[in-house]
C-alpha cells in the first residue's frame, strides 16, 4: 500500500493505491478499505499516514463495505455469497458470517436506527435481518431484478432498483405489501436518500440523475444531466448541500443542491471509471474509487 501525501488536495488528492472499495465510519474516526489482496484495513482519519489496522477473517474477495450507524460493525460482501460482520471495536475477532444466499449478493444497507440489515441478491430476494441476532432466519421478500437498495432516513421506506426500469419503495411497516413503483429509463446502479429525507436520487445507465421529492412524489421529477456516460455511484454530503456522483467517464462531479441550475464541479484525474463515491462524516473529504486507487479530495480547499 502506498500513501502519497500532497499539500493541495483539490488539484492532487491524497491517494491510497492498490485498494478499490471503501467506506467512512459514521463517527468520522475510520476509513475502511479493501485491498487487491482482499485485506480490509482501517485508516485513522486524524492521521492517514499512520499504519492502518488490519481486520481478520477475509479469505475471499470483498465487493462492498458498509458501516452500521453506530460504527460498531463493518459489513463486507464476499464473493462466496456471504456477508461478513466485522467487529470494529475488536478487529482481531472472528467475523460473524451470514449465509443462506443462493447467488451473488449485490448490495446491502443498515437501517438508520441500526436495528435492521438489508441485502439484495441475484437469487431474487431482499433479506431483512434483525441486528439483535443477525444469525437468525431473515425476513425474505421475493422479487426479481433487485440489485440496489437504500433506507430512508426515518427508516419507513426501503428503496430498491434493478434491471427492470423501475425504482420501488417498500413500506417497512408492512413489507409484504406491494411496493410503490416509479419509472427509470434503464438499469438502476445506485440509490440514495438525502440526510433530511427530502430527496431520493437514482442513477444508472441513463446518463441523468433522477431526483424525486421523497416528501411528495407527485411533484415533477428533476433530471440532472452532465455527461453521456452511465452513473455508478451517488452520495449526499452529511449536511445535504452537495450531491456527488461517479461516472464511467473517469470523473466525479458535485452538484450544489441549493442551486441545481449551476453546472456541477468536476474532479478529474481518475484513471478509469469512478464506481464508488462517499463523503466523510464531517463533509471535509470526498473519496472516490477508480482503477484500484482510492482518492481523497479536500473539499475545504479554495481551489475546488
Amino acid at each position: 500500500v502506498q500513501l502519497q501525501n500532497v499539500h493541495d488536495l483539490a488539484s492532487a488528492p491524497l491517494v491510497i493505491k492498490d485498494h478499490y472499495r471503501f467506506a467512512f465510519s459514521p463517527d468520522g474516526i475510520w476509513l475502511a478499505t479493501v485491498g487487491t489482496d482482499n485485506s480490509i484495513r482501517l485508516w485513522g482519519m486524524k492521521n492517514l499516514a499512520a499504519d492502518p489496522v488490519i481486520m481478520v477473517g477475509q479469505d475471499v474477495a470483498i465487493s462492498t463495505l458498509v458501516f452500521s450507524p453506530n460504527g460498531n460493525w463493518l459489513a463486507a460482501i464476499g464473493s462466496d455469497n456471504t456477508v461478513r460482520l466485522l467487529n470494529v471495536r475488536s478487529p482481531s475477532e472472528k467475523p460473524i458470517v451470514l449465509d443462506g444466499y443462493k447467488d451473488t449478493i449485490f448490495d446491502m444497507a443498515f437501517s438508520p436506527d441500526g436495528n435492521w440489515f438489508a441485502t439484495s441478491s441475484w437469487d431474487n430476494t431482499i433479506q431483512l435481518r434483525n441486528m439483535t441476532n443477525p444469525s437468525t432466519d431473515p425476513i425474505i421478500i421475493n422479487y426479481e431484478q433487485v440489485s440496489h437498495l437504500a433506507f430512508s432516513p426515518d427508516g419507513h421506506w426501503l428503496a430498491t432498483g434493478g434491471e427492470d426500469d423501475t425504482v420501488r419503495l417498500w413500506d417497512l411497516q408492512n413489507p409484504s405489501n406491494e411496493p410503490v413503483s416509479y419509472s427509470y429509463n434503464g438499469n438502476v446502479y445506485t440509490l440514495t436518500f438525502s440526510p433530511d429525507g427530502h430527496w431520493l436520487a437514482a442513477g444508472g445507465t441513463d446518463s441523468a440523475i433522477y431526483l424525486w421529492n421523497a416528501q411528495n412524489f407527485s411533484e415533477d421529477l428533476i433530471l440532472l444531466r452532465g455527461h453521456e456516460y452511465y452513473i455508478g455511484s451517488l452520495a449526499f454530503s452529511s449536511d445535504g448541500l452537495w450531491l456527488a456522483y461517479g461516472s464511467n467517464d473517469g470523473t466525479a462531479r458535485l452538484w450544489d443542491m441549493q442551486n441545481l441550475s449551476l453546472a456541477p464541479i468536476i474532479l478529474h484525474g481518475q484513471n478509469s471509471g469512478v464506481y464508488v463515491v462517499a463523503f466523510s462524516a464531517d463533509g471535509s473529504f470526498l473519496a472516490t474509487s477508480s482503477g484500484g486507487i482510492i482518492s481523497l479530495w479536500n473539499l475545504n480547499s479554495n481551489e475546488l
